[in-house]
């Protein structure tokens, strides 16, 4: 039977604390959405907060391939920036049409994401857990 990879995400044994992992990622999504939101206001205005911008959407990244590391997934960096740009599209959109419905689209695409990718229990390879 095959795992599903986004099931593989959530409970594999090397991402202990999946739950406090994923509200501190909640976390990390309300202070991206208040620094593009500050950067719309200030852009041009204060260099700093560019940085600063650039400096969250970066860490967030790095999140996003270290958990595809943590999976076993046979591209991580690849997958982690693609899931990325699906989470920051997701971040963006709501401003645009006044709801949150990009959160639905993204979750959907980054399912097929992980389902598509070549992770451990897609090639029968046992997860990397140095």
């Amino acid at each position: 039977m095959r795992v599903s990879a986004h099931r593989r995400l959530r409970t594999s044994p090397t991402s202990s604390g999946s739950r406090a992992e994923a509200a501190r990622l909640r976390g990390v999504a309300g202070a991206v959405r208040a620094r593009d939101e500050a950067a719309q206001e200030f852009t041009g205005k204060h260099a700093g907060l560019a940085a600063q911008g650039k400096r969250a959407a970066l860490y967030v990244e790095r999140r996003f391939v270290e958990l595809c590391e943590r999976a076993g997934f046979e591209k991580p960096v690849e997958l982690g920036e693609e899931i990325n740009l699906l989470f920051q599209g997701a971040l963006l959109l709501p401003q645009v049409y006044g709801d949150s419905s990009p959160f639905v689209s993204a979750k959907r695409a980054i399912v097929a994401l992980l389902e598509a990718a070549d992770g451990p229990v897609a090639s029968g390879r046992p997860p990397d857990r140095s």
